[in-house]
């Protein structure tokens, strides 16, 4: 949509818009730079920020993680733009004197509201908002950096174990999600009518990969999974994303080194591919240690012996015995102690 002398409104303000200046070539936002200084150049974005001093306009415009610092001066009435307004920019691409991190700033000659209207305002003080509203709205607060950085991690992080299988010679496999067997107790199953029967949402995928394995040997899926658990941890989630492989005809050895091989993959990918990302991002993170193989080995009354040794308690204050689950904090504690960091595989469970 093209707007000329058009006006948006806001409350009891409105927003004039200028003629489009039609350029031909039309940029996106991350390949605007410094080697584009005096040209004019078209591109569209939303609004990240905006504020005003005098007749002279301030904002920022993002997409796809970058951002264009533009101003706009006006001899008429005074602008006004709202936090994720879409609009379409055309500007003098001109240096930047100011000491933020931006290459070039553009001096906008024209613009328009994509569609005519501003975003509505709704600001979000995440240090005095509830975390179960934050989550309520998870549509806006996902445009800030950080929550963009997430995401931007966890895509870098499917495509490199994509990549890992691959190259072992995989096979991707698309399992279905609703079910009606279960691979765990049923307490932790999310139960619906289907056609009048019941189905439940999947928790593994791996009978379906078990179906598979003779065929293609090696068979791997990324799905989503589902675990009716009432638990407020980091490690109980009602859904996830989970990444499943089955392999035929190995033996415990080959199963625990093609682990070590994926967990050493991922951890160069995340520091070749990921470390990068976070930076553009604003958030700064050393490169992981990368663990050798083999990862340490230790049976379960090995650990259970550290931690009655250490005097590592259950929440009751008791000390663990044989019989015990090891739960996360202790988890962490002996790789912490044995695995000095590194990854530490807890083998032979009693039965």
């Amino acid at each position: 949509m093209r707007s000329s002398g058009e006006e948006a409104k806001h409350g009891e303000k409105s927003l004039k818009i200028d003629d489009m200046e039609i350029c031909s070539k039309e940029y996106e936002i991350k390949d605007i730079d410094s080697s584009l200084i005096g040209k004019t150049i078209r591109f569209h974005g939303w609004v990240r920020s905006f504020h005003q001093i005098g007749k002279k306009s301030f904002f920022t415009v993002y997409s796809a993680g970058y951002m264009a610092k533009c101003m706009h001066v006006s001899e008429e009435e005074k602008i006004h733009l709202t936090k994720h307004t879409s609009v379409i920019v055309t500007g003098d691409v001109k240096k930047n004197f100011t000491k933020d991190s931006f290459p070039c700033e553009i001096h906008v000659k024209s613009f328009e509201i994509f569609g005519g209207k501003l975003a509505p305002t709704f600001e979000i003080d995440r240090e005095q908002t509830s975390e179960s509203f934050l989550l309520d709205h998870q549509h806006l607060l996902i445009r800030d950096m950080e929550k963009t950085a997430v995401l931007k991690v966890r895509a870098e992080l499917l495509k490199l174990a994509r990549a890992f299988y691959d190259e072992k010679e995989y096979t991707e496999v698309t399992p279905p999600t609703l079910v009606q067997t279960q691979v765990e107790g049923g307490s932790t199953l999310f139960k619906m009518d289907y056609f009048g029967e019941d189905a439940f949402l999947t928790q593994s995928s791996q009978l379906y990969l078990e179906t598979v394995a003779p065929i293609f040997g090696k068979a791997y899926c990324i799905a989503s999974s589902y675990r009716a658990e009432k638990s407020n941890t980091r490690r109980h989630l009602s859904e996830y994303t989970h990444v499943e492989a089955e392999l035929a005809w190995i033996d415990f050895e080959t199963l625990l080194s093609e682990i070590e091989d994926m967990i050493i993959y991922l951890t160069k990918g995340f520091n070749t591919k990921c470390i990068s990302i976070l930076k553009h991002f604003g958030v700064k993170m050393e490169a992981l240690a990368v663990p050798e193989k083999p990862f340490k080995r230790l049976k379960h009354s090995e650990a259970i012996d550290i931690l009655v040794k250490e005097g590592v308690k259950k929440e009751d204050g008791t000390d663990y015995t044989y019989a015990d689950d090891i739960p996360d904090a202790p988890e962490r504690f002996i790789c912490d102690v044995v695995g000095k960091g590194a990854p530490v595989f807890l083998v032979k469970f009693p039965i």
